[in-house]
């Protein structure tokens, strides 16, 4: 894995790192349901649907990281099951 912020924005340098370090195994980047990417206000985000899911209800999950650290990709494994 590459140290955050070489040669280009350290916030972007975060992204991409945390999104490597989840690759570590296929079981980390399995989706389980559906992955829909959107833009909310120009953010990123997915809606993860499971199979026979509740259309009624959702979850939001916020991950931490100080709010610039972490993506789309680097939790998406864990939203899917979650949903």
């Amino acid at each position: 894995m590459r140290a955050a912020g070489e040669g280009e924005d350290m916030i972007v340098g975060l992204r991409k790192s945390f999104d490597d370090y989840a690759k570590v195994s296929d079981d980390t980047m399995t989706l389980v349901g559906k992955m829909t990417p959107v833009n909310v206000d120009g953010a990123p985000c997915a809606w993860h649907t499971a199979d026979g899911a509740d259309n009624a209800r959702r979850l939001m999950y916020l991950h931490g990281g100080g709010y610039m650290a972490g993506g789309l990709y680097s939790h998406s494994a864990l939203c899917s099951r979650l949903a």
